[in-house]
């Protein structure tokens, strides 16, 4: 699954600290989108205006 393997990637970055990730709307939405799966490993997920 795309967004999994994208989520794999990014953990890293995101487990540094503060990160700034940007992709396609249709990658957050959804039980198995980026941020269903950023907030199931415990990280507190804003938007940014």
């Amino acid at each position: 699954d795309r967004n999994r393997r994208m989520f794999e990637r990014m953990l890293p970055l995101v487990q540094r600290g503060n990160a700034f990730i940007a992709v396609g709307a249709g990658h957050l939405v959804g039980e198995d989108g980026l941020l269903r799966l950023i907030e199931r490993r415990g990280f507190r997920v804003r938007a940014v205006y």
